[in-house]
């Protein structure tokens, strides 16, 4: 059964940690994984795993499902500021 708090939240809610925000918007802006690896000073399987569990937290297979969800969640922001 749905809890009444999950029936009142939008459908498209991206969360991220703060590390994974960042990789998110650098990975957005361009840059491969290895790039942003070596831009964070930190390792490639470090972003992988932070990958990995960006797109658990949000059940998405991709990274471009979670980016889909994204821009979806930034389109409601909009139609709610209009």
């Amino acid at each position: 059964m749905l809890e009444a708090k999950a029936l009142d939240e939008p459908a498209a809610v991206v969360r991220l940690s703060p590390r994974g925000k960042e990789i998110f918007l650098l990975y957005m802006s361009g840059l491969s994984f290895p790039q942003i690896a070596e831009k964070l000073g930190i390792s490639l399987s470090a972003v992988r795993r932070q990958q990995e569990k960006m797109l658990w937290q949000n059940n998405c297979e991709s990274i471009l499902k979670l980016i889909a969800k994204f821009h979806a969640q930034k389109a409601e922001k909009g139609k709610n500021n209009i």
